[in-house]
């Protein structure tokens, strides 16, 4: 006679066996997103920095190598946002961008530089101060 314990170890495992085999896959699955960033000139930009947003929420982020490239780290599968910033460059945000499970996302940056903001004199800026001439105190003055 099999003990009654066992008989229910059994009948655990089985269930545990058939409720598998029925509920959607547990593992998290995930994928990554990589590319290149390049300056207007079509020149890999080494140093850029890319983030990864979920709503408002950094879930990761990649530097640019020397050849303009990047990999960032690996994330849930959905729908996120990059965003892009390289000194003396316009920031860019690509949304909407879709990761899928064990799959590479790619998606490239060209950035474009900052306006340059140049200060010119103007005429109407000068102003004149008149500097007095050394002269005798008045008790001294003949």
């Amino acid at each position: 006679m099999i003990p009654l314990f066992l008989l229910a170890v059994f009948a655990a495992k089985a269930q545990e066996a058939e409720d598998a085999a029925t509920k959607p896959d547990t593992v998290l699955e995930k994928g990554t997103v990589s590319g290149m960033v390049f300056n207007e000139n079509n020149q890999p930009v080494m140093g850029a920095e890319i983030y990864v947003y979920d709503g408002s929420d950094i879930i990761g982020s990649a530097t640019s190598d020397s050849a303009g490239k990047y990999l960032t780290n690996r994330m849930l599968t959905g729908t996120y946002d990059l965003v892009t910033k390289y000194k003396g460059y316009n920031r860019q945000t690509v949304k909407g961008i879709m990761v899928k499970a064990w799959q590479d996302t790619k998606q490239d940056f060209n950035l474009v530089p900052m306006p340059v903001k140049v200060d010119t004199p103007r005429a109407d800026a000068v102003k004149i101060i008149a500097v007095p001439v050394h002269r005798r105190p008045w008790w001294r003055r003949k």
